[in-house]
């Protein structure tokens, strides 16, 4: 018979903020974790002891999102409610970069590490590629009516997809910067769902969706084929954040629990 798993531990428990916290990112190497408020400010932690070792400051609204340089970790990209998107040195404590070009709050950020680049989602219906060597924004497309839930790029550097609460998931090919697939999620009721978020499969050439329909769903990036869709009775609130681990296994999570699924079937493991 096999033993039932061990229940989970908590290893630390700490007031990130005094105010409400709008983001919390871990890093890549699971050594440091960064948070960010209504308080306008970036805290930086260390996951091993929870101690605070950079409390960032430069922003003049809530920060909603970050994203952490997975090529080094010495760079926290954050967005604010008020659009600019700001990355810090967390080493120095010191604004490394201050992007400026959203027209309304930044939703989502997304780092590209081999390409040096940052994208970003806004209530303003756009994303924008940006170079962080350079400062500048190098794609800017408008291909939503309402907000961006999330954008990113894939992780062959092929192109970038968003998604939007109109329902829509757009997939733009980086090379001549022009959408080469954009399709709907639909209800039962034929009205669109919004996306709420989506992640692309580590290795397989996959892309999974939470939709504020309580869905779970699967495509193929290849042919754009539904593979699975997977909904749960009783559930109360659509996935708030999801995520493939190393392994392929998909991480989703709402109000009130966290599941594992698989990553081709996405049943319940």
């Amino acid at each position: 018979m096999v033993p039932p798993p061990a229940a989970p531990e908590r290893l630390h428990e700490f007031v990130a903020h005094t105010v409400q916290v709008n983001a919390v990112i871990i890093a890549p190497s699971h050594r440091l974790v960064a948070t960010g408020g209504d308080d306008n400010i970036v805290n930086v932690w260390r996951v091993d002891n929870a101690s605070n070792i950079a409390s960032l400051a430069g922003h003049t609204s809530p920060v909603m999102c970050l994203a952490v340089d997975p090529a080094s970790e010495h760079f926290v990209a954050a967005g604010s409610e008020g659009g600019s998107i700001k990355v810090f040195d967390m080493a120095s404590g010191k604004l490394a970069r201050s992007l400026t070009g959203h027209a309304a709050g930044v939703t989502c950020l997304n780092y590209d590490a081999a390409a040096g680049m940052l994208i970003s989602g806004s209530m303003d219906a756009s994303f924008k590629v940006w170079d962080v060597r350079t400062k500048k924004c190098i794609m800017h497309h408008k291909g939503h009516s309402t907000e961006v839930t999330d954008a990113q790029i894939s992780p062959d550097g092929r192109w970038c997809c968003s998604s939007g609460k109109d329902g829509v998931m757009n997939l733009w090919d980086l090379r001549d910067r022009e959408t080469i697939y954009s399709f709907e999620l639909e209800t039962k009721q034929g009205k669109p769902s919004p996306i709420l978020h989506f992640n692309f499969h580590p290795t397989l050439p996959m892309l999974a969706t939470s939709t504020g329909d309580r869905s779970v769903r699967l495509f193929d990036t290849d042919s754009f084929e539904l593979l699975a869709s997977s909904s749960f009775p009783g559930e109360t609130s659509p996935a708030s954040a999801m995520t493939f681990d190393g392994q392929g296994h998909l991480y989703t999570a709402t109000n009130n629990r966290l599941r594992v699924l698989g990553d081709t079937t996405l049943e319940v493991l």
